[in-house]
């Protein structure tokens, strides 16, 4: 094995690490929602500025400013999350429309808060891997996935459902090629390599881990505006409804404080400081940081959550399911960020 392969899968090692040791250090801490302005925070288990924002706007004071003390506490999977708000845990976090969509059904009330990051997923194939139709466009660039093996981050999620959505309207569906969970790029990334699947759905920082030339780009959700999913808000944030109608000045302080940090991860002057948080945080080797910010710093929204944003995510949702009613969505704190877009 090359010594830079080694490296690189360290590297990817250490941002769990650093993730799992920020959950250990909040643990305890719990939902506290006072009106001292300390809040907990259940977000994704990376907490690099591509995935999310939180840990970025606590280093930079954006929230302290606002008037909030924010922990941050990594989660494993968009049902824990919502689970801890339930629970009371944590008094906001990372929702995923297909995590809680059910739980409203049954009875549930959830606020969301603020947009996410749009998908930034690639379909990449092996070097050796023979496409039928290669340098087509969508969709008979879908052909080039019947009868592969595709790896996935997991089962249900936000890659499965718009893979599903890209074969159909191809003319496809998931039994025309195999499917296959294979973690995040610490996983991902060595079974890629190894043959376990032919074409996998990359997510940062599986495309620098593996280094140029060591894949084909099939298709490209970020650039491409013909595929399913393209410019699809992945997650939301958000609270209990209870939480945020006895605590609405630590709410709207929260949106306005994520907006403005979501304002400087998009204002391209900021990006050796995004770039240097991420090296610091996350323990990529700084060129690896670099590189993963210039391929993905473009995800970001302004936080705002429109009709239409609300409405395209019905994507990620099983066919036939519907949307959540928009009024879900918390209007005081899309006024705060559209403020904050205002200046």
């Amino acid at each position: 094995m090359a010594r830079g392969t080694i490296r690189r899968r360290r590297a990817v090692a250490a941002v769990l690490t650093s993730g799992l040791l920020g959950l250990l250090s909040a643990c305890g801490a719990g939902g506290a929602g006072r009106d001292d302005g300390a809040l907990t925070f259940a977000g994704s288990p990376t907490g690099t500025p591509v995935d999310a924002l939180q840990p970025y706007a606590i280093a930079q004071g954006f929230y302290q400013r606002n008037g909030i003390t924010l922990t941050y506490t990594p989660g494993r999977s968009l049902p824990e999350m919502a689970a801890s708000l339930i629970g009371g845990s944590a008094d906001l976090g990372l929702l995923g429309v297909s995590a809680t969509e059910p739980l409203i059904r049954q009875g549930e009330c959830f606020r969301f808060l603020t947009a996410n990051q749009v998908a930034y997923y690639r379909l990449i194939a092996r070097p050796g891997v023979p496409l039928a139709h290669p340098g087509t466009a969508f969709p008979e660039s879908a052909q080039n996935l019947r009868g592969r093996k595709i790896g996935i981050v997991s089962m249900g999620g936000a890659q499965e459902r718009i893979l599903t959505e890209m074969l159909a309207k191809a003319g496809m569906s998931t039994a025309d090629v195999t499917l296959v969970a294979i973690g995040g790029a610490t996983t991902a990334v060595p079974a890629f390599q190894a043959g376990q699947v032919d074409i996998m759905m990359s997510s940062p920082p599986s495309e620098q881990l593996l280094g140029a030339g060591n894949f084909h780009v099939v298709a490209d959700f970020m650039q491409d505006p013909s595929l399913p999913g393209h410019g699809v808000v992945q997650t939301f944030t958000g609270a209990r409804c209870d939480f945020v109608d006895e605590h609405p000045d630590l709410v709207r302080a929260y949106c306005r404080a994520s907006a403005q940090a979501a304002a400087a991860l998009r204002d391209p002057a900021g990006a050796d400081g995004v770039v240097d948080f991420m090296a610091r945080s996350s323990g990529l080797a700084h060129d690896v940081s670099a590189a993963v910010w210039e391929q993905y710093s473009s995800v970001w929204t302004t936080g705002e959550i429109t009709e239409e944003i609300w409405r395209d995510a019905a994507l990620l949702l099983p066919r036939g399911v519907s949307m959540p009613d928009f009024s879900v969505v918390d209007q005081s704190c899309q006024e705060e960020i559209r403020q904050v877009a205002r200046g």
